[in-house]
């Protein structure tokens, strides 16, 4: 009886030790290089597309805003529209991102008279002036745009524009893995406290 006890310890004791020094390890390994593929994977579809132009503007709201004070700060920007879905997609991305010091949301052509729609009311997000900069693009006062190159963006579409203000990518909102892209890129590039 006891030599079968001794030859059962023996036999836990060695799937211990095998489990230790060799599934664990093994396992390890693929849960991290699994992690360093996805990270690599979203860092490799970021481009440099554009950088900002000189300008100046005055956001319907707040102070106005120039080149220089979206230096430091992810900025994501987009075209003005009022989808539904569009409208719903931000007002996510602003509840998920509400430091004004590290991320700015610039909505261009904004028609002034947005202050009196019923739009401000559903989405009271865009009254947040600290990181909601609503932005008529009529009223520039100094520059041609924001980006150097010829970058358009079309309704449902927002670029992302990193510290160094240089346009990394462009997302279309209506797409939900765009919106997963984007955010998985937002904390990639947000500068580590």
């Amino acid at each position: 009886m006891s030599e079968v006890r001794s030859t059962w310890e023996r036999s836990l004791k060695t799937l211990g030790l095998l489990l230790l020094l060799v599934v664990f390890p093994l396992t390890s390994w693929y849960f991290l290089q699994s992690g360093l593929n996805f990270t690599k994977d979203k860092y490799d579809k970021l481009k440099d597309i554009s950088s900002l132009d000189s300008f100046v503007s005055y956001p319907l709201y707040g102070d106005s805003l120039t080149n220089r004070s979206l230096m430091g700060k992810m900025t994501m920007v987009s075209v003005f529209s009022t989808d539904v879905r569009y409208l719903d997609s931000l007002s996510h991305l602003h509840h998920d991102l509400s430091d004004p010091r590290l991320v700015w949301m610039v909505l261009l052509n904004v028609d002034p008279s947005i202050k009196e729609s019923s739009i401000v009311n559903e989405y009271s997000f865009m009254l947040d002036s600290s990181a909601v900069k609503l932005i008529d693009t009529l009223k520039y006062s100094n520059g041609h745009g924001f980006f150097h190159s010829e970058v358009s963006l079309e309704p449902n579409e927002l670029a992302l524009i990193d510290t160094k203000g240089v346009v990394r990518y462009i997302y279309d909102l209506s797409e939900a893995e765009e919106m997963e892209l984007l955010l998985s890129h937002l904390v990639l590039l947000l500068p580590k406290e």
